[in-house]
């Protein structure tokens, strides 16, 4: 029998919420149903409603101050967006875990283990599908709004 995977989740939302509406939750909501799935033990979680252009966000440096610690196997995640929407800060996200073993696990991508360079096609290509969904789907509680 394997080791369940300790799992740490992490949202982000560009918009503050309505008053009926809790879009950060509601990420949290899937994401723990995600880990159920898979069978992986949370062990924390960071989230925030700041813009994807910049690692200077508190609940982003939060889980990466964790994993340094090695406190988690697998980040869990709704999307890549979520994490960071700057292929600079995505590729620095990488290359620390990939030195560090640690796994992402996405509502849109599923399981990987990050390698840098991989998915830089792939990336360009996610961001601009949200781009996308975010401009038809403005009033998407579980996106979150729209970030340009």
């Amino acid at each position: 029998m394997t080791t369940p995977k300790r799992a740490w989740i992490y949202t982000r939302v560009a918009a503050q919420p309505t008053e009926d509406l809790a879009p950060l939750e509601m990420q949290k909501e899937g994401l723990y149903a995600l880990a159920a799935r898979h069978g992986y033990t949370i062990v924390g979680c960071s989230g925030e409603y700041a813009g994807g252009l910049t690692l200077e966000r508190e609940g982003i440096q939060e889980m990466l101050l964790a994993a340094e610690k090695g406190l988690f196997d697998v980040l869990l995640a709704k999307d890549v967006a979520r994490i960071t929407r700057n292929y600079v800060d995505w590729n620095h996200i990488q290359t620390t875990f990939e030195k560090l073993g640690v796994a992402v696990h996405t509502t849109d991508w599923g399981y990987f283990e990050p390698k840098v360079n991989d998915h830089a096609a792939s990336f360009r290509e996610v961001l601009n599908q949200h781009a996308n969904e975010d401009h038809e789907n403005l009033d998407d509680p579980y996106m979150g709004g729209q970030e340009m």
